[in-house]
């Protein structure tokens, strides 16, 4: 049996019991819609922070179908509203919070913004604490304290600059911290709330290649700071014994590198990728499963403006890779997310008659379309038997050794249709009875080991 195909039924990640879809939607006809952030809802629906010019939306969809259920606006005429892309919407334990930017068509401030869990909007504050000032990411490290994670600009001619600036939850601003280490114009790519409770942070620095990360307790304390030469955009994610990051590496012209990093900033193991990794400005933070397998998510160049999503072993194979398009023209991806069925969602743009949101949710093979990662001829015909493939009356099914067997045959929607004990090594499924289509058999020998095979009824 194939292990990786064990580990897909036991998570529940079979796309039977993911739903999925691609949509998009032109909330604003005369405006371009950018989905910049996507979290699961507290009534798991996915949530889309939608940034439109002087309007910022919170768009609900339902999270097996993707039809909307509601969008609420919070609307500033004549000023610019941006939301922080890869991190800058959040879940919070009653609500929802986000943090972007505000232009008032000279400079930028901070945005906070805070909604119920209907959507309703609660409040909005900015403010400023020098020249241009822009939010990036946002924890909630307490119900009623954030921190809000950006780049800001002292004066007109001094260069961005890591901030990270704490706020209760009515946008007060309670300390503020400046990383003044940094070398170039500084931009905040990635945070992640650690498991001990600190804050991992990288930027990089546009127009040369270097990459800044340092981790920061709650307290705006910093415990360590590294600048990395050569190295182009980092996007970290935490793992079992590190950081593992997927980035630009190298002098001259950067290579896609899966790269490791110690808890204290210090860089291992690093792996070239053998595909083009995306562009530097709509990647995302990698994920990391329960085998430690890295998906990495973003837009890809190659072949037109396309949303992609790659499986990557950590020693850097790529697993596979899909790619993802809603009609023609361009398409970005600036946000993802895990699902609760084992799945992923993520949000983006891509143009129909105007630019509008895009949200596609796929399983975690990245499927669009059910069980597109299984094959006819993966099963191991050593250990379980079963034929003929394709049946329309009788499946037969042979054990390698003698014993009570369970057998199950389900639908793709994860429904089970046929259920039988065999004792014995041999046994048969009268299966006339099914429609035609394809099925996931399991069968279960006396001691728990599992076999999984596609089935395919006539």
């Amino acid at each position: 049996m194939r292990g990786w195909l064990l580990f897909l039924l036991l998570s529940g990640s079979i796309l039977g019991k993911t739903q999925t879809f691609n949509e998009a939607y032109d909330l604003i006809p005369t405006g371009g819609d950018l989905g910049v952030g996507i979290v699961v809802g507290h009534d798991s629906s996915l949530i889309v922070g939608v940034k439109t010019g002087s309007r910022l939306i919170l768009l609900s969809v339902d999270s097996d179908s993707g039809s909307v259920q509601w969008n609420k606006s919070v609307f500033f005429p004549g000023f610019g509203l941006d939301l922080g892309r890869s991190g800058g919407l959040i879940k919070t334990h009653n609500g929802y919070a986000g943090t972007g930017g505000f232009f008032d068509g000279v400079t930028y401030e901070v945005l906070f913004v805070r909604w119920n869990a209907q959507g309703d909007t609660v409040l909005t504050r900015h403010f400023s604490t020098g020249h241009n000032c822009r939010g990036i990411t946002l924890h909630q490290i307490q119900p009623n304290k954030y921190l809000i994670i950006g780049d800001r600009e002292a004066t007109s001619s001094s260069a961005a600059r890591i901030t990270v600036w704490a706020v209760d939850s009515l946008g007060n601003l309670l300390w503020e911290e400046n990383v003044n280490t940094g070398v170039g114009q500084e931009e905040v790519r990635n945070t992640v709330a650690l498991s001990d409770g600190n804050i991992f942070i990288s930027a990089f620095s546009n127009g040369i290649h270097q990459s800044h990360a340092l981790v920061m307790d709650t307290a705006g304390n910093i415990i360590w700071d590294k600048l990395y030469n050569d190295y182009f955009v980092m996007y970290c994610n935490e793992a079992d014994t590190g950081m593992v990051c997927l980035n630009y590496a190298g002098s001259g012209t950067p290579q896609p590198y899966l790269q490791h990093m110690s808890f204290d900033g210090e860089l291992g193991d690093g792996f070239l990728l053998n595909q083009q990794y995306p562009r530097g400005d709509s990647g995302h933070d990698p994920f990391l499963d329960e085998n430690g397998d890295v998906y990495g998510l973003g837009t890809k160049l190659s072949g037109g403006l396309q949303g992609y999503m790659r499986k990557i072993r950590q020693d850097g194979t790529v697993v596979w890779e899909r790619t993802y398009t809603k009609g023609t023209g361009t398409h970005y991806v600036w946000d993802a997310t895990p699902t609760p069925d084992g799945g992923y969602a993520f949000t983006g743009s891509t143009n129909l008659n105007t630019q509008a949101v895009w949200v596609v949710k796929v399983d975690r093979d990245g499927c669009e379309v059910p069980l597109c990662n299984i094959s006819l001829e993966e099963h191991d015909e050593a250990e379980l038997k079963f034929y003929p493939n394709p049946a329309s009356q009788w499946l037969d099914v042979e054990f390698p050794s003698a014993g009570l067997h369970s057998i199950e045959i389900a639908d793709v929607l994860g429904r089970i249709v046929l259920q039988q004990q065999v004792s014995g090594i041999h046994g048969q499924l009268d299966v006339s009875h099914l429609s035609p289509g394809t099925y996931i058999l399991q069968a279960r020998n006396p001691t728990g080991h599992q076999w999984i095979e596609k089935v395919v009824i006539e």
